[in-house]
């Protein structure tokens, strides 16, 4: 489950470091990225497009490899799109490439002290039981690709509370692993959308009921997608 996490919350003072510093001086000299991908990478990022934001900046570090500010970007792009595994290997290349005293060098060292940190104290018994006032959902991710269904891995899904209700602010982000399963625990009772797009359009989009204690089982399917059954059509 990702709610507001102490990695999240450093994600953001990253960002924020980042769009307030933007016209500084910058404290290491570091290769020229094409201006136009940079700054295209920049305004996604203000705007929360992390999705975009990525693809330019991988693009960006393809072209121009010795860029600290390009791999400090992506680094928190990936940081804020759950994808951990690259967040952690480019801030381990600011690390190792930028200098030591700059501020992307300090923000990347906190991330990977805190990342690591989490990592060690994560449990590796069975996940513990949904508490009596709120609810758990969970489930495996299939989809037919050359014509066989298959698990889905590293599939990102979104948990939102629905509009008008007592929960509509509650937000909740989560990756299948290997195995395409899923688990968002710790989740308040109501009743969600449950995608895995939040812009464009969706291969899910159902409506889902949470009820306090419950560990609900749910499996997407093409037998539940939005071909078969979509809980939202306005949606947009």
């Amino acid at each position: 489950m990702f709610t507001v996490t102490r990695l999240t919350l450093l994600a953001v003072g990253i960002l924020t470091l980042t769009v307030a510093c933007q016209d500084a001086p910058r404290l290491q000299p570091s290769a020229t990225p094409p201006p136009d991908l940079l700054a295209q990478a920049r305004e996604a990022i203000a705007r929360r497009d992390y999705d975009t934001s990525a693809r330019l900046l991988r693009q960006v570090v393809a072209e121009t490899p010795d860029s600290v500010e390009a791999h400090h970007l992506l680094a928190v792009s990936a940081s804020w799109l759950d994808l951990s595994d690259e967040a952690e290997a480019q801030f381990e290349w600011v690390v190792a490439n930028g200098v030591a005293d700059s501020q992307e060098v300090k923000d990347a060292r906190e991330w990977l002290r805190a990342f690591r940190s989490k990592a060690q104290a994560a449990p590796s018994s069975e996940p513990a039981p949904t508490r009596p006032d709120r609810a758990s959902l969970s489930g495996q991710v299939l989809w037919s690709k050359d014509g066989s269904v298959r698990p889905q891995p590293h599939l990102r899904l979104f948990l939102k509370g629905i509009k008008g209700t007592s929960i509509e602010d509650e937000f909740y982000r989560v990756q299948t692993d290997e195995r395409g399963m899923f688990r968002i625990a710790d989740v308040p009772p109501g009743e969600y959308s449950l995608t895995n797009r939040v812009a464009g359009p969706p291969i899910w989009r159902l409506k889902v009921a949470l009820k306090a204690g419950e560990d609900l089982k749910l499996d997407l399917t093409p037998q539940n997608s939005v071909k078969v059954r979509d809980d939202f059509p306005d949606s947009r």
